[in-house]
């Protein structure tokens, strides 16, 4: 009788281990051709269609194609292996003066000892905006956002990007909106001209577009802060979004009021989403810029969007929310 128990205890272990097997073959292979059918396309995506669909969820009239692709690529892009965890908030220590208007941070790099070697983004739906009131460029067109995927679909998360986005969106709220799609890095190489000479020539072409379009009213220059993802990245009801830092130049003719732009805007978004933003910053004298061409206009400003550990989902969850506060504050003049 006990020879018996045994051989069938013996059986049933068999039977548990082979049943295992099992399961963990099916998840293997469920797992094998999960990431057989994303990386089977990986070279077949090209910049632009990847660019059209990040786009379409700021402007839903832009048609893009391979929309179930585009999810199955846009989930596998949230996902990062190498960070299992969130990082956690960072505190900044606002400092202010007596009368609290002005909110000064000491978290910011203006100039970032890196050369980037990546490609200019073309407008994936260049459109005519009759009479645009909001003019976007970006002086240092190819500043660069996290890379970490760039080798699997080939995107190119830069500034440019972010200043696409933000046009759609302003444009999708009814506030008509352009981007600057010359390649600027390409007529400064082309005219011999120098890094420190980027806002001389981003100035040429703000220039050109209040000549072609007197229209205009609004100057806003993105910029991406050199500081690192703990420090530019904050989490809000479950999704993580890349935090903003508006930079006033003190050395021209219209920085009060530029000020006051960049205080109205953090303000208006402090009310909602205190941690999103790090402050306002002016900046003066020797080894920096001061004007920053924002003497063209009283309501110019320059926005650090993010840092350069950002993906550009956490850029564009950004801008969903600075382009709302935007036409809050345009509406309100």
């Amino acid at each position: 009788m006990s020879k018996r128990f045994i051989a069938r205890k013996k059986f049933v272990r068999r039977k548990h281990k082979i049943k295992l097997f099992f399961y963990i073959f099916i998840v293997l292979l469920t797992c094998f051709l999960t990431l057989s059918i994303l990386f089977k396309h990986k070279t077949s995506i090209k910049n632009n269609e990847l660019v059209e669909i990040i786009l379409h969820s700021s402007n839903p009239n832009i048609n893009t194609k391979n929309s179930l692709l585009s999810k199955i690529i846009s989930l596998k892009d949230t996902l990062n292996i190498k960070k299992p965890k969130q990082i956690l908030e960072s505190s900044f220590n606002y400092k202010t003066n007596s009368n609290d208007v002005l909110v000064f941070n000491d978290n910011y790099k203006e100039k970032i000892n890196k050369e980037e070697h990546i490609s200019y983004i073309e407008d994936p739906n260049p459109t005519t905006i009759d009479k645009p009131i909001v003019y976007i460029y970006n002086t240092h067109q190819l500043e660069t956002y996290s890379l970490e995927n760039k080798d699997v679909h080939n995107i190119t998360p830069s500034v440019l990007l972010a200043s696409y986005i933000l046009k759609e969106k302003l444009n999708s709220l009814g506030v008509p909106s352009m981007v600057e799609t010359t390649n600027i890095v390409d007529y400064m190489n082309k005219n011999k001209m120098k890094h420190y000479q980027s806002y001389d020539a981003s100035r040429l072409f703000i220039n050109n577009a209040i000549k072609n379009n007197n229209s205009l009213k609004y100057f806003i220059d993105i910029h991406r802060d050199g500081v690192g993802h703990d420090m530019s990245t904050v989490n809000i009801d479950g999704k993580n979004l890349a935090k903003v830092l508006f930079v006033v130049g003190l050395e021209n003719k219209n920085y009060q009021g530029n000020l006051n732009l960049a205080n109205q805007i953090n303000n208006k978004i402090k009310e909602k989403y205190p941690t999103l933003t790090r402050g306002v910053i002016t900046k003066k004298g020797k080894g920096v810029n001061g004007v920053y061409n924002q003497d063209i206009s009283p309501n110019a400003i320059l926005m650090e969007c993010g840092g350069y550990e950002n993906k550009i989902d956490e850029i564009n969850n950004t801008l969903d929310i600075i382009s709302k506060v935007l036409k809050e504050v345009i509406n309100s003049k």
